[in-house]
């Protein structure tokens, strides 16, 4: 790498002082860096370091030098280019494992869920356990009272009493579930105060 020589204007711009500082020092300090080109004085940059700058690399006029760097930069490409193709394989695997994990753990909830409504199926179809009720004898009035008006159908809401709605549909559906009724019921569902259909 060849030598650089500065003028004394960017000498001083590099070394960050005044151009006449420059100019009080090439005789004693600078003396040895300077010499004069095409009649103009010039100072070897090496001088910078009296000034604290350290010398920087700049014009690589040699073309050894560059050749060198850009084999330099070649290389470390190819390399970086080397490492994304690795990356890039990673990825791609475990693109493939998170869809295979996926897919496993969907079958896996179809799965669970298909033996789940086979389970809520079989104990539907279950025969049920049919409790003999106690015979008319063996309960008190009240309790033969309260079964009797759990047989009949819910009243309707106040809107549709007040309206008529709905009302004569529940005093015939009232009146089957009386019918249906044993007698001991009808008689309990009366003498304790069931009132019926209200007119």
């Amino acid at each position: 790498m060849k030598e650089e020589f500065l003028t004394i204007s960017e000498f001083a711009k590099r070394a960050g002082v005044s151009r006449p500082t420059i100019y009080s020092k090439l005789d004693n300090e600078l003396s040895s860096y300077c010499k004069v080109v095409k009649g103009k004085k010039v100072i070897n940059s090496k001088a910078l370091a009296f000034f604290g700058v350290k010398e920087s690399v700049k014009n690589f006029t040699d073309n050894e030098s560059l050749l060198q760097m850009v084999s330099v930069l070649q290389s470390q490409t190819e390399m970086l280019k080397g490492q994304l193709e690795v990356k890039d394989r990673q990825i791609e695997s475990l693109n493939e494992r998170l869809a295979e994990t996926s897919q496993s753990l969907r079958a896996i909830t179809h799965k669970e869920l298909a033996e789940k409504i086979e389970m809520k199926q079989e104990e539907a179809s279950a025969e049920p356990v049919i409790i003999e009720p106690a015979s008319d004898d063996e309960l008190s009035d009240q309790e033969i009272y309260k079964r009797a008006l759990a047989k009949l159908p819910p009243m309707p809401g106040l809107w549709d009493r007040l309206f008529e709605k709905k009302v004569d549909a529940w005093r015939e559906a009232q009146n089957i579930a009386i019918s249906k009724m044993t007698d001991k019921e009808r008689e309990v569902l009366y003498k304790i105060g069931f009132v019926g259909d209200e007119h």
